[in-house]
């Protein structure tokens, strides 16, 4: 009798392809999730300034009911360009107001400007 043939039939005839599998997950990995993803993430809110206030001078915004924004201190804006300067957050809130300044020193003359989180402003201020 010769060790790699066998004189019985196997009688199992069904394919290797149409055998179920159990699907292994890797320690490493979690199980894939189905449904919808829900965020707790917000709009971003950008208040842009178009201002040149000439260098070396810098434009701040200060305000209220907006997380990170004071009327006591203001937040450096970014400078996009010679003449424009924005702000952004993530943070979700209603009704924030705010000014911008130059320098943190000299307020814009008007009203305060009002907006609500996920809002993109732009702004010429007046000095």
């Amino acid at each position: 009798m010769n060790l790699f043939s066998s004189s019985k039939k196997a009688k199992n005839t069904q394919s290797l392809a149409t055998i179920p599998t159990e699907k292994k997950e890797l320690a490493c990995c979690p199980p894939e999730k189905t449904g919808s993803k829900k965020h707790d993430s917000h709009e971003t809110t950008k208040i842009t300034a178009k201002f040149d206030c000439g260098f070396p001078n810098k434009l701040f915004i200060r305000g209220e009911g907006i997380e990170g924004l004071s009327w006591d201190k203001g937040t450096l804006m970014n400078c996009t360009k010679n003449d424009e300067w924005s702000w952004e957050t993530d943070k979700h809130f209603k009704n924030g107001k705010f000014k911008i300044l130059v320098n943190d020193v000299q307020y814009e003359t008007g009203e305060n400007h009002t907006t609500n989180s996920g809002k993109s402003i732009n702004i010429t201020p007046r000095f």
